[in-house]
């Protein structure tokens, strides 16, 4: 719950809590017990849905920069949505694991990671040119 509390914090007039309210998400009572962790239940899912949302934002941006990086994680993506339709109850499992080490290894080869990272760093250096500091931890 402490944690929760510390994010609402960090979170409060950042700019979220405005969006949750004018996207009629939630109201402005609800977002304040949100930020102060008076109600856990909502706070978590909002956390949740908030951070959800952030990262598809980065992703697309991320995707948008790289179009041949996407092509490389749908393919990966798609080998293991396959291996989860398929086979038996008993067999479903086993080609999970084996189509799991597929992404991991397009991933790797295709220096996704290294490129999504650094996409990170310029936005931090973007930021802290513009005088807007560094982001928080």
């Amino acid at each position: 719950m402490a944690a929760l509390r510390a994010l609402g914090t960090s979170m409060e007039n950042s700019g979220i809590d405005d969006a949750l309210i004018e996207a009629v998400v939630y109201g402005s009572a609800t977002t304040r017990q949100i930020f102060k962790c008076t109600h856990y239940k909502r706070a978590l899912r909002a956390h949740t849905y908030s951070y959800v949302a952030l990262y598809e934002m980065a992703l697309e941006e991320f995707f948008k920069d790289n179009p041949k990086l996407k092509d490389v994680c749908l393919k990966a993506t798609l080998g293991v949505e396959d291996a989860c339709s398929k086979g038996s109850k008993h067999t479903v499992a086993e080609s999970v694991k084996q189509a799991n080490a597929s992404p991991l290894e397009a991933l790797t080869t295709a220096d996704v990671i290294t490129v999504f990272e650094k996409m990170g760093e310029r936005e931090i250096q973007e930021r802290n040119v513009q005088g807007h500091g560094e982001l928080p931890t």
